[in-house]
């Protein structure tokens, strides 16, 4: 049962690092849209 846990809490934590560099990206965007205005 140990492995169920340790693989749902890694697909969490995968799911966050992926929400993370979206986000990111977002910003990154959103900062030079802004820089060019």
């Amino acid at each position: 049962s140990n492995d169920h846990l340790g693989t749902a809490f890694n697909a969490d934590t995968n799911a966050g690092i992926r929400l993370d560099t979206l986000l990111a990206q977002g910003m990154g965007q959103a900062v030079s849209l802004l820089v060019k205005l």
